[in-house]
């Protein structure tokens, strides 16, 4: 039923390892694994860090070209499951997933679907767990602007499925874009069909910080420059996108809409890390246990075996 696509690159071991390991403790075993490897530099394998795995729906495919986008979409084109199910490389799977996702597939029309994630800070073990990917007041924002919360507030990619047919009808992912390639499909999902977009209210995994991130790497951002690939930037400051946004539906929506959603946006989309001792406890993101932290999310969230059926 489910396709899961986990990019690879340089990927360190024990990460990967445990992100498999995710996937195949599963309560829901439907599924296929189709982990696509651009590593680089005399780094090791994918075929050699899961030398001693021997599950038959794990796919190691050897990534042709560069760039993420590239490795997404040569693994989407290798499956066939009617829904793709995303996976980063150092990121975790609550182990009930899968399980709850084919409950909700079976009373619900869904076109793309995620939900909140963990955030665990590798190498501050004093730090709480935090929250993020979930954003607030989401049923109260309208149909035709939900494309543009998705492009301003952070949507954890771990978290998300879509469905394979029209993911395929989209081209995938934007072979040539490296950073923010997620969001820009997210966005397109989310213009297509905004009725059949889900967000749900519970944590599906768990999203890990750590310093050899890719997106935190200077020299991989100038690599991927020079082999022609793009950052997906926003061309507007926030303040001109918004504006923009409320002319295009002029004397549709009251005054106090307006004030809502755009306070909406400014408290709940991404401002940037705040990754100082002293700073960790104004950080954008709620704490997992719900302790005051400074900030104003509100709305609870719950874990996914609140909502399984038995």
């Amino acid at each position: 039923m489910f396709d899961v696509i986990i990019p690879c690159y340089n990927s360190n071991p024990i990460y990967l390892k445990n992100a498999v390991d995710s996937v195949l403790s599963q309560t829901c075993p439907d599924f296929k694994i189709y982990l696509c490897d651009g590593t680089e530099n005399n780094q090791a394998s994918v075929k050699e860090i899961l030398s001693d795995y021997t599950d038959s729906r794990i796919i190691i495919i050897k990534q042709m070209g560069f760039g993420v986008s590239r490795a997404r979409n040569q693994a989407l084109e290798a499956g066939s499951n009617p829904y793709v199910a995303l996976l980063d490389s150092d990121d975790l799977w609550d182990e009930n997933k899968l399980k709850y996702v084919k409950q909700y597939l079976e009373t619900h029309e869904v076109e793309m679907l995620w939900g909140a994630s963990k955030v665990i800070y590798e190498g501050r073990k004093e730090w709480p767990e935090f929250r993020t990917g979930y954003l607030e007041n989401w049923n109260e924002t309208a149909l035709e602007h939900r494309w543009f919360r998705g492009g301003w507030s952070p949507i954890m990619t771990s978290t998300v499925i879509f469905k394979r047919h029209t993911l395929l009808e989209l081209n995938g992912w934007s072979s040539d874009m490296f950073m923010g390639e997620d969001t820009d499909l997210n966005v397109k999902f989310l213009k297509l069909h905004p009725e059949k977009c889900h967000q749900i209210n519970a944590y599906m995994g768990t999203y890990r910080k750590h310093k050899s991130q890719t997106t935190k790497s200077r020299s991989h951002y100038n690599k991927n420059i020079r082999r022609g690939l793009r950052p997906n930037l926003k061309q507007q400051n926030f303040e001109k996108s918004f504006n923009l946004l409320r002319q295009q539906t002029v004397n549709k929506y009251s005054e106090s809409y307006w004030q809502e959603l755009k306070k909406d946006l400014e408290n709940y989309r991404h401002k940037g890390d705040n990754e100082t001792d002293e700073e960790w406890n104004n950080y954008i993101l709620s704490r997992v246990d719900g302790v005051p932290n400074g900030t104003s999310f509100k709305e609870k969230i719950y874990l996914l075996e609140d909502f399984l059926l038995d």
